[in-house]
């Protein structure tokens, strides 16, 4: 079986700069910013269920989003 690493982290930090270097030593590697966000529909009130978007990455791909905030 193949082992697939994460490739995907979301964390909410007030100072990249900083978040940046202790997770790259953290890590032992250098983080990159995502280059591939096209918003084909920005963030939408859907009233009592929250909010979506609708992005697609540098392949095609669309990506549905979802959040009560």
């Amino acid at each position: 079986m193949e082992h697939n690493p994460v490739v995907w982290f979301e964390i909410y930090v007030e100072d990249m700069a900083r978040a940046k270097a202790f997770y790259e030593e953290l890590l032992n590697t250098e983080l990159e910013e995502a280059k591939n966000i096209s918003v084909y529909v920005p963030k939408t009130d859907i009233g009592e269920h929250g909010f979506i978007a609708i992005i697609g990455d540098d392949e095609g791909n669309s990506i549905g989003l979802h959040s009560m905030v």
